[in-house]
């Protein structure tokens, strides 16, 4: 799933408005609804946004509360 997809199961697009490809965007045909569709483009770019940032506090989290350990080589020695 998309996180595009995620967000519309989340958050699902309000009649009038649709994904435009060519734009990258949410918008709609009717110039009565474009509040409505930008409105939801923000919310879009928001989730992205929150998104990411999630991403990189799961990396620095990840970074600060695991070690990484080395283990020396096994050695077939029988010296104590």
């Amino acid at each position: 799933m998309s996180l595009r997809d995620e967000f519309e199961k989340l958050f699902p697009v309000p009649l009038h408005v649709v994904w435009n490809p060519a734009q990258g965007a949410y918008t709609s045909g009717s110039h009565f609804f474009s509040d409505i569709a930008e409105a939801y483009q923000g919310a879009w770019v928001g989730f992205q946004a929150g998104h990411a940032a999630g991403l990189e506090d799961a990396r620095s989290e990840y970074a600060r509360t695991h070690v990484t350990v080395r283990v020396p080589a096994h050695s077939d020695s029988t010296e104590q």
